[in-house]
C-alpha cells in the first residue's frame, strides 16, 4: 500500500496492489493519513475480499497498528526502497553541509556537486567512468565526510542485501551503530536513530520470510498509473479513477472475461 496525489485533486489516493504481480487491486480517496481513515480503508479491503498474510508499505507510524486491527496476524514489511530513500535523505544533508563548510572556507567544491548522485549511486551500478570520477574524488576528500557516506552507506545494504536471517541483520546493524563515527555527525547520527527503532524489525521481516518481498513495487505500480492520468489529463472525480481502474482490471487482468 502506499499514497500518491492524483492530478487535477486536492487529496490524496491510497493505492493497493499485489507485490508479486504487480496488479492494483484498489484506489481510494483519503483526506489525510489518519489512524480512523486507514482503519476504514483497510476494513473496506477486507469486505471487498481482500485478505492478506503480509502487508508492505512505507514507515509511517500510524500503518502497522491499523493493519492488525482489521487483519489480525498480518506480518509487516517496511517496503526497502523507503527505508534507503530515508537513508540517501540524511547522507544528502551530511555531504550538503560538508560541502557548504567548505565553501565557506572559499574551497573549491564543483567537483562534489558533480559526483552528487554517483556517491549515492549503488556501487554494483557504478559505470567505469564513474569509477575513474570516484577515484579521483577520494584522492581529494579520504578520510572525510565523503568517504564514510561512501562506507556508511554500503554497511547499510549489506544489512539488507547480505544477511541471511533477522538475528544476523540485528548484529550488523549493532556492529555498524557502534562505530564512533556515526555520533560525530549529526546527520549519521540521525540514521543511528532511525535504524535503532522497534520499528526495524518491519525492516527485515522479510529475511525469516522467504515468500515475503522486501519491497512492494509500489513505485512501479503508480508509474503506471500516473500513465493512465496523463493520458486522460487526470480524472474529474474519485468515482471516475475507480470506474477507470474496474475497466483496467477486466480488461488487463481478466483478458474482459467476467466470469
Amino acid at each position: 500500500m502506499d499514497e500518491y496525489k492524483p492530478s487535477r485533486a486536492k487529496t490524496y489516493d491510497l493505492i493497493d496492489s499485489d507485490a508479486r504481480t504487480g496488479r492494483i487491486l484498489y484506489v481510494t480517496p483519503i483526506e489525510y493519513l489518519g489512524r480512523g481513515l486507514i482503519k476504514k480503508h483497510f476494513q473496506e479491503l477486507k469486505n471487498l475480499g481482500i485478505n492478506p498474510q503480509v502487508i508492505v508499505f512505507d514507515m509511517r507510524k500510524v500503518f502497522p497498528n491499523a493493519a492488525r486491527k482489521a487483519f489480525p496476524g498480518v506480518l509487516i514489511q517496511h517496503d526497502y526502497f523507503h527505508v534507503m530513500k530515508t537513508i540517501h535523505w540524511h547522507l544528502r544533508n551530511a555531504m550538503a553541509e560538508f560541502r557548504q563548510k567548505l565553501k565557506e572556507k572559499g574551497v573549491y567544491t564543483q567537483d562534489l556537486w558533480e559526483c552528487r548522485w554517483i556517491i549515492l549511486k549503488n556501487l554494483e551500478n557504478w559505470t567505469s567512468e564513474d569509477h575513474k570520477l570516484m577515484q579521483r574524488l577520494l584522492n581529494i576528500y579520504s578520510g572525510t565526510v565523503i568517504e564514510d557516506i561512501l562506507v556508511i552507506k554500503e554497511q547499510i545494504r549489506d544489512i539488507f542485501l547480505k544477511s541471511q536471517d533477522k538475528k544476523e541483520a540485528y548484529l550488523r546493524r549493532d556492529e555498524l551503530c557502534s562505530n564512533p563515527v556515526l555520533k560525530q555527525n549529526q546527520h549519521f547520527d540521525n540514521i543511528f536513530k532511525f535504524l535503532s527503532t522497534h520499528y526495524f524489525e518491519y525492516m527485515v521481516n522479510f529475511l525469516d520470510h522467504p515468500q515475503v518481498p522486501r519491497s512492494g513495487n509500489s513505485e512501479n505500480v503508480i508509474r503506471v498509473w500516473r500513465q493512465m492520468e496523463k493520458v486522460r489529463y487526470g480524472f474529474k472525480t474519485a468515482k471516475g479513477r475507480l470506474d477507470h481502474l474496474k475497466l483496467y482490471q477486466v480488461s488487463t487482468y481478466l483478458k474482459g472475461e467476467f466470469g
